[in-house]
């Protein structure tokens, strides 16, 4: 074989030179342009990457607090995880939505197919619970994240539902104080910048939670006398399988709202779950003929008009009145010569018509519009009803007579409670308010409502009305109405509900409205059935749902029995009291109570002991579910019982006065929450 030749080994110096000269070019160019882009195009640059890397997210402000008058909590914000995902990273959509839908009781198949969607982001559900989000987080699925959100709590459950209405997912208020005031309570959402990865994946940023809360709203609302109110009211509605019902509790000389229930109710926290029937407010948005109620009106006008004396004895048989060729009636029997505060007792037909006719209609008419019917009363609440009322131009030559009794007019609950805190009161009209003050969040007084007053009768005039209406508590309809231990003054209201046309001999509205105590009243309260089954009167249906309602609220306010401070008068006109005297006022009264009863137990001084009928619940914190059984059943208190392991909540509250047919709602749980941290902005809301 012939050996092949060796390859030479030299190199051309000319190729080695342009080898290097373009190595030299190259080296400098890329030399140039770093300099160029780190020095002279930094700052661009680092904008432009700053601008891919950064972003900014709004994270909505958690909603401020709704308190009732002693600060206690009808509506808090709690932050709770919502489950989001990324499906391009998701391995395997198919299970992942299998085990989500499972843990989150989610439809599987419309949790897929926005898994499988192509979107870059999708909720899985929003706002779950703890337990859910660790189930969650124990899946440890790719691509499944969490973001703390604000959720909306009514920890009293259905107590004020219609009056605080309620928030959707997105925290905005939809009803009730939650709609009408959401701007203040709701405050203002925030950007928050992040810095995300190439994916758009946030990598660091967001808070954990939002530390901007709105405003703090505090209503008039006393939550026990809300609770009596809700409990007394839904009781007889389902006593008389009625359609419904409404019950207000006024300050007269305020105007705050106590309490405002409406039946049927619905649970605020599980809204959606509601008709649109449940979550109508009755109080506000029921419009109805008044009935009898309404000769309130009629004989305050005719009194104020001076058309009619206390003295006058007016004929009230049947057959002496007659409007169009209509003879009016008694609704029961006939009557014959009857005085003013006669006729209001009895709720005598005749004798209303009669008082209406001597006012004329445009008197009559204008005393009405003073009362505020036929317009709204501006009480913070949204969607609240005007009532009807047509002018006198459009009254037939029945109407003046219908009017005088409470036919051809309607009223809504609340225009014709604050009807009669103007008679309560002294004679001025005032506004009716819900809200008593807005706070900032660090307790500061924002706003403060004031109310609006306006003269409509005369002092003189509302204190001989109020007498004619004791009377008809004492002797006439409403004697079912007095409370124990309180004297009483009220109207019963019994109206025919005009039905296609014509009015029903089947479908009534029961009513009674009043004020107590007589003299010198502290509440305004008004009950309305919507048509009561059997039983239909209003002095039989509503008045002891008045009475239950204002023994409960006067106790809860403090307002001392007046049989006891008539005691305590007789024996201190007994025991004469010389000047600089030490006087045992507690053994006098003692001893009044005892000549009272005639009771003989003594303790071991020889005082006598009187037992209570206010009985107290204690707080049942941290107690057994024996233990607290064991005390409900020596309170007569009967105990329903919610949850399991040691109480962490009662409804109604420790302190409250309970009674044979109270029911007490005791929370348990075996691992109780701490307290909130917004005690602090309650002690500063109570020093102001």
């Amino acid at each position: 074989m012939k050996a092949l030749p060796l390859m030479r080994n030299d190199l051309n110096p000319h190729r080695l030179l342009v080898l290097a000269t373009l190595l030299l070019f190259w080296v400098v160019a890329i030399l140039c342009r770093l300099v160029q882009l780190q020095i002279f195009q930094h700052d661009t640059f680092l904008q432009k990457a700053q601008q891919q890397q950064q972003g900014y997210v709004q994270i909505a402000p958690s909603r401020g607090d709704i308190l009732d008058r002693n600060l206690e909590e009808l509506a808090v914000s709690v932050a709770l995880d919502s489950a989001y995902c990324h499906p391009k990273e998701l391995q395997d959509p198919q299970m992942a939505a299998h085990q989500l839908a499972a843990v989150l009781d989610l439809d599987e198949e419309s949790l897929l197919e926005k898994l499988t969607s192509g979107m870059p982001f999708v909720y899985v559900k929003r706002k779950i619970t703890p337990r859910e989000s660790e189930q969650v987080r124990a899946l440890a699925l790719p691509g499944i994240y969490f973001q703390k959100e604000s959720k909306r709590f009514y920890p009293n459950q259905e107590l004020s539902g219609h009056v605080l209405g309620f928030v959707g997912m997105d925290n905005v208020g939809l009803s009730g104080i939650e709609y009408l005031l959401d701007k203040e309570i709701r405050g203002d959402a925030r950007l928050v910048p992040v810095t995300t990865d190439a994916k758009r994946h946030i990598l660091f940023g967001i808070p954990e939670e939002s530390s901007h809360v709105g405003n703090i709203v505090v209503l008039n609302l006393d939550k026990n006398i809300q609770y009596v109110a809700e409990q007394q009211l839904a009781a007889a509605v389902e006593a008389f399988h009625a359609a419904g019902g409404a019950a207000i509790v006024l300050n007269p000389h305020t105007g705050e709202v106590l309490a405002m229930s409406a039946y049927p109710t619905f649970n605020p926290n599980q809204y959606s779950a509601a008709t649109p029937e449940a979550r109508r407010n009755r109080a506000i948005l029921d419009t109805y003929e008044p009935g009898s109620a309404f000769k309130l009106v009629t004989a305050s006008a005719a009194l104020e008009e001076k058309v009619v004396s206390l003295e006058e004895r007016i004929n009230c048989a049947v057959g002496s009145v007659s409007l169009g060729g209509k003879v009016f009636r008694e609704a029961h029997d006939s009557y014959g010569v009857l005085t003013f505060n006669e006729i209001l007792a009895k709720s005598s037909n005749v004798g209303s018509i009669k008082l209406g006719l001597r006012l004329g209609e445009e008197r009559f008419y204008h005393y009405i519009q003073r009362f505020h019917f036929g317009r709204i009363t501006g009480v913070e609440l949204p969607g609240e009803q005007s009532g009807l009322l047509r002018g006198p131009e459009s009254w037939s030559r029945l109407s003046i007579g219908a009017i005088s009794i409470g036919q051809e007019i309607g009223v809504t609950p609340l225009q014709l409670a604050c009807a009669f805190a103007t008679v309560a009161n002294g004679g001025e009209w005032i506004q009716p308010r819900i809200v008593n003050r807005v706070l900032a969040p660090d307790g500061t007084v924002l706003r403060r409502q004031q109310p609006k007053r306006e003269r409509v009768i005369s002092t003189d005039t509302a204190t001989k009305i109020s007498a004619a209406l004791n009377l008809v508590v004492e002797q006439g309809t409403g004697k079912l109405a007095k409370p124990y231990g309180y004297t009483a003054a009220g109207k019963t209201g019994t109206a025919q509900k005009f039905v296609d046309g014509v009015y029903s001999h089947s479908r009534f509205v029961a009513s009674f409205v009043g004020f107590a105590p007589a003299d010198n009243p502290a509440v305004v309260t008004l009950v309305m059935i919507d048509e009561p089954k059997g039983t239909i009167y209003g002095g039989s249906v509503a008045a002891p749902v008045f009475k239950e309602i204002v023994e409960r609220s006067l106790v809860q306010l403090g307002v001392p029995r007046e049989k006891e401070t008539l005691h305590f008068a007789k024996a201190l006109q007994a025991s004469p009291v010389e000047e600089n005297d030490w006087v045992d006022i507690g053994q006098i009264l003692e001893s009044a109570l005892r000549e009272e009863h005639g009771l003989p137990v003594v303790d071991q001084k020889g005082r006598v002991v009187v037992p209570l009928d206010e009985r107290q619940l204690p707080d049942f914190a941290g107690k057994s579910v024996r233990e607290v059984a064991r005390l409900c059943s020596r309170l007569g208190v009967r105990l329903k019982v919610i949850g399991a392991g040691r109480a962490v909540a009662q409804r109604p509250p420790a302190g409250t006065a309970v009674f044979d047919d109270t029911v007490c709602e005791v929370f348990f749980n075996f691992d109780p929450m701490g307290g909130r941290t917004s005690l602090e902005v309650k002690r500063a809301a109570a020093r102001d």
